[in-house]
């Protein structure tokens, strides 16, 4: 086993990640077979106050199953570009299919992508210490920003939450489990403490 202190620094411009972000490499030859380099990454997100700066700050709300994912790398830095490579970065990509819109110009029945840091590719597997899953069988609210309102050649950028932490909530059944119509929402994260109602969704589709 060996192992190495690896620092990255990756800087997002405009409303992308913006972090310094501390990782460990460590790589390991596994029975003679191509080594397996396994990068864990420490990222800072913007964290919010209260629920209406989240709101305010996403581009979409909505309700939605997760239909797939895939893994790859995307290069989130905005021209011109440079040769700094650390804002190429592996991505698990989640494809989604919209079920409800609370904010935003979705509509139900729309698929859309959705990005979190973090994935393996090839022999490369990135770990972000704040990742949550987004492969459940549960409908989520997700709050989400996406990019295309930076210029055309960002529409085809994956959206992203807009932070790992409290971006996500599930369905929750009055007996305290996923799923179902649910009568309460529930962070994915446990660190967590800003709370959704469905009373909230109701208030927030009717600004639309």
């Amino acid at each position: 086993m060996k192992n190495y202190i690896l620092l990255i620094m990756m800087i997002f411009a405009l409303s992308f990640l913006s972090a310094c972000s501390g990782a460990v490499l460590s790589s390991e030859m596994q029975n003679g077979q191509n080594e397996m380099e396994v990068v864990t990454i420490s990222a800072e997100y913007p964290l919010f106050g209260g629920l209406e700066d989240m709101v305010s700050r996403s581009t979409e709300i909505v309700k939605a199953e997760v239909l797939d994912k895939r893994v790859e790398k995307i290069d989130t830095r905005m021209p011109p570009l440079n040769d700094d490579s650390d804002q190429i970065m592996i991505y698990t990509v989640y494809r989604i299919n919209v079920l409800e819109v609370y904010k935003g110009d979705v509509k139900p029945g729309d698929t859309m992508e959705v990005k979190q840091l973090g994935g393996q590719l090839d022999n490369v597997r990135v770990i972000s210490n704040d990742e949550i899953s987004l492969e459940t069988r549960d409908d989520l609210i997700l709050f989400l920003e996406s990019y295309g309102s930076y210029g055309r050649e960002y529409a085809h950028m994956p959206a992203s939450l807009l932070n790992p932490t409290q971006a996500a909530y599930r369905f929750m059944n009055s007996d305290g489990r996923p799923g179902g119509a649910g009568v309460k929402l529930e962070s994915l994260s446990p660190k967590n403490v800003i709370t959704l109602t469905l009373e909230d969704l109701k208030q927030i589709s009717e600004r639309r």
